[in-house]
């Protein structure tokens, strides 16, 4: 499934699935990776695709993992392969509406195996409530766009019309950042 078409559905596979990432993950400690399998950030972004400056910024929050490899004077920086699916999960929430401090912690807790299903429920659940709020707020601002629309046109077609303060009022009061 690409990046694009799994949306909450790759996160609940990630809480769904977790026991047997977390059995993939102990078997990675127990296995060192071998120096060829880390990527460094080109590579990472093309195949996440991402940018540079994304996996920079993700890196910078301690959303992936990485180590540093000096190479003669030069300083490198090598991500994990996990640090795909890892984007691609970080996105996802990011399209849900989740914060990338929101997203660190359960990312964080996924990948130690500290998922806790009851915690993320009602997370998501505040995070739902968030979003139709968010979307009474717009609803208002449509109807009211299209009230002001209205009011325009009718004095373009009729110079003779000048509306009254109440038609020109609007319901902006109900809005909450209009206090």
């Amino acid at each position: 499934m690409g990046i694009q078409n799994f949306g909450h559905s790759k996160l609940l596979l990630m809480a769904q699935n977790g026991r047997h990432l977390i059995d993939k993950i102990d078997k990675h400690k127990e296995t060192a990776m071998p120096d060829t399998a880390f990527l460094l950030i080109g590579a990472l972004a093309k195949r996440a695709n991402t940018t540079k400056d994304t996996v920079r910024h993700y890196d910078e929050l301690g959303l992936l993992r990485s180590r540093k490899r000096q190479a003669g004077s030069r300083l490198y920086t090598e991500f994990h392969p996990e640090c795909i699916e890892r984007i691609e999960l970080i996105k996802s929430a990011q399209a849900i509406g989740f914060t990338l401090t929101e997203i660190k912690n359960s990312l964080d807790d996924y990948y130690d195996g500290n998922l806790n299903l009851d915690e993320q429920l009602l997370v998501t659940q505040q995070k739902l409530a968030q979003v139709k709020k968010q979307q009474a707020n717009i609803n208002l601002m449509v109807e009211m766009l299209t009230q002001r629309i209205t009011l325009l046109t009718r004095m373009q077609e009729d110079e003779n019309y000048v509306p009254s303060i109440e038609d020109c009022k609007n319901n902006s009061s109900k809005l909450p950042y209009h206090r």
